[in-house]
């Protein structure tokens, strides 16, 4: 579902988004998308525990490209980076809980071929690793609450549907 925000408005806005893998189509992810005034744009992105198919780190190019095709079309050339793009690893008894800021050598479309085909992706990325508190002081500074409720609505909808 696209979803727009006004100029000047705060917006949040949490979905699962389904993208093809390199090898078959099913893929999913957990996005959050957080925009705030005088803010660059805040997308996380999360790895499912439950994605049997391509990673998001394999991919990051491509669901990057997909999102800001989707969301940020308009304020492309606005600046060099039109959003923050963070992935997330979601942790459990055998890991922790990791992040990175991913930057990307350039944030315009381009035609990639990647696995079974041509996709619309955006630059290289280039991963940072940051740790859990700088990623949730980050967040809090959008004023939207703290990273642990923005997974709630992700438990919430995954409640609904069983």
């Amino acid at each position: 579902e696209k979803m727009e925000n006004e100029e000047g408005h705060s917006w949040r806005g949490s979905f699962v988004h389904e993208y093809d893998g390199l090898w078959e189509p099913g893929a999913k992810c957990n996005i959050h998308i957080l925009i705030a005034p005088d803010r660059i744009p805040l997308i996380i992105c999360s790895e499912r525990s439950d994605n049997d198919n391509t990673s998001v780190t394999n991919l990051a190019e491509a669901i990057a490209g997909e999102i800001a095709n989707l969301f940020f079309r308009h304020n492309r050339n606005d600046c060099s980076v039109p959003f923050l793009w963070i992935e997330r690893y979601y942790g459990n008894r055998a890991r922790e809980e990791t992040f990175s800021l991913v930057l990307f050598t350039h944030y315009q479309p381009t035609s990639l071929y990647l696995g079974r085909g041509w996709r619309v992706a955006i630059g290289r990325p280039y991963w940072i690793h940051l740790n859990a508190d700088s990623v949730s002081e980050l967040v809090a500074s959008y004023n939207f609450g703290t990273l642990m409720e923005l997974d709630n609505v992700f438990a919430i909808a995954a409640e609904k549907s069983s």
